[in-house]
């Protein structure tokens, strides 16, 4: 028979409330996931290193370190919905574009912005790389056809664009709807086209080139083509810049060896294996002043 206290024992240890472990909720852990998220994106520092497009969801694939939760994602200053976000790879909605070059902004709001150039349209594999490569070399001249009948007369003279307080910023030489038009005006002989809306120059723009691996030679801006384009391009990297960028004469046939984005060189990395340290036309990179030419725009 057990005795009195042992069978005391027994009864305290059946009657006592049974202690379940923690249960974790849905909650609480994507809480934690969040968490880890963050102390990951901490630890890291935050850059874009490339970016693609996924042919199965058509979402734009941003590649690189230290992305938050938090991130806001535009594509030539229009903001894209995010899908996903890991500390090294951002998902965001892509919209219909048509093939050119596009600024990428990735800002993480207090923590900084990180800027890109989305290349659409380029031929090749989409499966990742690195900085978006330069323009191909232009193919060679075809024979010349015959002469055609000529054509009506044209209109007198061109649409002339004037900026908010009346000053004549170009002449209007082509229009698209939905899409920025381009407006054609001449700097120190050089003649430039500008991608422009009613809210004044539309950012778009290539890198600065430099010669040496530190960007602190003298910038160069690619050109388009070659030979030369009959415009060429002003750009901005921002909505509302005052600097304008284009390249400048002479021009010339070069290799670089480290670029940045236009007029910020201290975001300086290395142009080696990505397609822009290979020999292409460039001019010296020349600035437009644009403080004279206050948005909105209009059409005289």
């Amino acid at each position: 028979m057990p005795s009195t206290t042992s069978l005391a024992l027994f009864l305290c240890a059946v009657t006592a409330p049974l202690v379940m472990p923690y249960q974790a909720t849905a909650q609480s852990l994507a809480a934690a996931a969040r968490a880890a998220a963050d102390q990951s994106a901490a630890t890291q520092p935050f850059r874009i290193t490339s970016t693609r497009t996924d042919p199965s969801t058509g979402q734009l694939v941003i590649v690189g370190t230290g992305f938050r939760p938090d991130v806001v994602v535009k594509l030539n200053s229009a903001r894209l919905g995010v899908v996903s976000v890991l500390s090294h790879e951002v998902r965001a909605e892509m919209p219909a574009l048509l093939p050119g070059s596009y600024r990428l902004l990735v800002d993480q709001r207090r923590h900084a912005a990180q800027q890109f150039v989305v290349t659409i349209g380029v031929g090749g594999s989409d499966d990742g790389g690195g900085v978006p490569g330069p323009p191909g070399p232009a193919g060679p001249q075809g024979p010349m056809g015959p002469q055609g009948p000529a054509g009506p007369a044209g209109a007198s003279g061109g649409l002339t664009v004037l900026a908010a307080n009346g000053a004549t910023f170009g002449t209007l030489i082509n229009f698209a709807m939905g899409q920025p038009s381009v407006v054609a005006l001449q700097d120190n002989g050089v003649w430039l086209g500008a991608q422009v809306d009613s809210s004044g120059v539309a950012p778009v723009s290539y890198y600065a080139l430099y010669a040496d691996d530190l960007c602190g030679t003298a910038p160069f801006v690619p050109l388009s083509s070659n030979p030369a384009p009959l415009l060429r391009l002003l750009q901005t990297t921002n909505p509302g810049d005052t600097t304008g960028y284009y390249a400048g004469n002479p021009l010339q046939v070069r290799a670089f060896a480290s670029l940045s984005p236009l007029g910020h060189p201290e975001q300086c990395q290395s142009a080696v294996n990505t397609g822009w340290d290979q020999p292409m036309l460039a001019g010296p990179a020349r600035t437009f002043d644009l403080s004279p030419f206050p948005a909105p725009f209009v059409i005289k």
